[in-house]
């Protein structure tokens, strides 16, 4: 069996080969060759690494190790390849300076995050073996009339989404929202395709709990597969759901450090871009067996795309500071009453990287904007390090909380974890909305089955 030393060794490695491989054919096709603009990234890589290795020697995963592998990878890895060669995410070029400051700004960033999420260490586990069962033995075990409620509930949302889709839409991105308007669309995901989502989670605890598979654990099963097939999805929703129910159902994951990272960077750097096709194509095993082959072929040339633009967004987020002010905690305001509707609230904002990218003249606007954008837009250098100070203390608490802590509630971090990495890349509007909306699907239903629960099952 491979040891937790050398799942990490191999990451670090695979961060380090794609660095050295980016400079390296940079050297032969090189747009920026600024020396001090390579030293800040090379900084960057090594707080990066360095705090990643910390937070994975640790615990085997935790919100802390989502964040640092965002940050090597987003902050460091795809703006260097971007640098290299020339590449600039929609349109927007960024010059040397451009890089010297945003990187000093992300060093800054790093560092308080860093600080912030050491907290007040609590008691350190020596060894994680065994904390699967654990988890699972402190969990409310909930009743037989619980689940076939929970069930029952998901075949409603199902046949509704499959009602507002139809079912040979579901399969695919570029077919899913074919007929669908805004707010049927925000519905479908904020709300109703949450419900199977949470009914399979709250009944697959009652299956490990049991240690046994039923009918009804099939059946939901099944209906979740149906209304969030993960091609049907945005990639960071399929990503929450399936990455989060992995975490849940596998117990490795759980118990052996180096894992859980290792999968996230293998979906990160190759299932995600790949399964992009089916923005554009309908499904087919074939077609994303082939857009594999592409994306390996292709690192790591593949971080010049759109889809690794929040580098580039945080540096326009400065940008925009510079030419207009701080926001003045406006977008935050949005962030925070997002439910409100337009039509109450005229002046009501938009997300931060729409509104940074339509002032800087750019027609499309559904792009990023990074949470230490965020905290620049709304307060300038201030909030970016108000951010990054609060950023870190609650990823240590909810660590925490889910380490050392007890009750049902600690189901929703596994999905947690996933939905900020969404967050970090932004915009917080959107990425807010979805994690709200999930929490309070999550919440109910969890309420619900515990209204018909019989008996607790015994912490361990």
């Amino acid at each position: 069996m491979t040891s937790h030393s050398a799942i990490l060794a191999m990451m670090v490695m695979v961060f380090g080969l794609l660095f050295l491989s980016i400079v390296a054919i940079g050297t032969t096709n090189v747009t920026g060759n600024d020396p001090f603009v390579y030293l800040t990234f090379f900084v960057n890589l090594i707080l990066g690494l360095t705090c990643f290795v910390m937070s994975v020697t640790r615990r085997p995963f935790s919100i802390i190790q989502v964040h640092w592998v965002f940050y090597i990878t987003f902050f460091v890895i795809a703006p260097l390849s971007q640098y290299t060669h020339g590449y600039a995410p929609w349109g927007y070029m960024l010059t040397d300076a451009d890089y010297q400051t945003s990187n000093m700004l992300l060093t800054g960033w790093g560092v308080l995050f860093a600080v912030a999420s050491m907290g007040l260490r609590g008691r350190k586990r020596r060894s994680f073996k065994g904390f699967y069962d654990d988890f699972y033995a402190g969990l409310p075990q909930i009743s037989g009339k619980a689940e076939i409620v929970l069930v029952s509930l998901s075949v409603v949302a199902t046949m509704l989404v499959v009602s507002y889709v139809g079912f040979g839409n579901l399969f695919a991105r570029s077919t899913f929202s074919t007929g669908l308007d805004q707010t049927s669309s925000l519905l479908l995901d904020k709300g109703i395709r949450a419900i199977p989502v949470f009914a399979f989670v709250l009944v697959l605890v009652r299956c490990i709990q049991l240690r046994k598979v039923d009918v009804l654990t099939v059946i939901a099963g099944i209906l979740i597969i149906i209304s969030c097939f993960p091609a049907g999805m945005a990639r960071y929703n399929a990503a929450t759901i399936y990455g989060g129910l992995a975490l849940l159902a596998f117990k490795p994951m759980m118990e052996r450090k180096g894992i859980f990272p290792l999968i996230l960077l293998f979906g990160l750097l190759i299932v995600f871009p790949a399964s992009n096709v089916y923005r554009f194509s309908s499904f087919g095993v074939e077609t994303f067996i082939n857009q594999v082959g592409a994306t390996v072929s292709n690192l790591p040339l593949g971080f010049c795309s759109g889809d690794y633009d929040a580098y580039s967004m945080f540096a326009r987020s400065v940008h925009y500071v510079a030419q207009n002010g701080t926001a003045a905690g406006f977008q935050l305001a949005t962030v925070a009453l997002f439910f409100i509707p337009r039509s109450i609230w005229t002046a009501k904002g938009v997300g931060s990287g729409a509104m940074i990218a339509s002032s800087q003249g750019q027609s499309f606007v559904n792009v990023s904007c990074p949470l230490p954008g965020e905290g620049m837009i709304n307060f300038g250098i201030a909030g970016m390090v108000l951010f990054a100070i609060v950023a870190g203390l609650l990823c240590w608490k909810f660590d925490s909380w889910f380490y050392e802590g007890s009750g049902g509630g600690r189901l929703f971090y596994v999905f947690a974890c996933m939905l900020f990495f969404f967050m970090l890349r932004g915009d917080l509007l959107s990425s807010w909305a979805y994690t709200v909306g999930y929490l309070t699907c999550f919440a109910a239903l969890l309420f619900i089955s515990t209204r018909f629960l019989d008996r607790f099952q015994p912490k361990g």
